[in-house]
């Protein structure tokens, strides 16, 4: 077994700096709220999640070319427990992607997020969706 040490030297300014990203895509997303802190309880969904897509959500060419496919999600969540945004983790949308985000974000309800005085507040969820066949 052998093994090898990678010196990365300073590490607080890469963490700052990565730390800034996080907080402009927190801003971007509409969650500044989170500067004040994590949420005392995060958005739960109401239901089974397995049941935001059917099988009518699968985009039909991809169907016809016994195409399958893993989408990872992020949801905005807001006060209400709505889905506010969707966004996928690919840089470019197919068809799967698509589909995921137009069901999801019809069929999805939560019961939002509490901050720190146990009031409602936009968050985040996470998940992925398989297409198989």
């Amino acid at each position: 077994v052998s093994s090898a040490v990678v010196d990365l030297g300073p590490m607080e300014m890469p963490i700052q700096a990565l730390q800034g990203c996080v907080t402009e895509l927190m801003h971007e997303w509409g969650l500044d709220n989170w500067a004040k802190g994590p949420p005392r309880r995060l958005a739960m969904p109401i239901g089974n999640p397995g049941k935001w897509m059917d099988p009518s959500d699968y985009p039909r060419d991809m169907l016809a070319k016994r195409r399958q496919g893993i989408v990872g999600f992020r949801l905005v969540v807001n006060e209400r427990g709505l889905v506010d945004k969707c966004f996928v983790d690919v840089d470019k949308q197919g068809p799967f992607e698509e589909a995921v985000c137009q069901a999801i974000t019809k069929r999805a309800h939560f019961e939002p997020a509490l901050d720190a005085d146990g009031k409602p507040m936009r968050s985040l969820y996470s998940n992925s969706v398989r297409f198989q066949f």
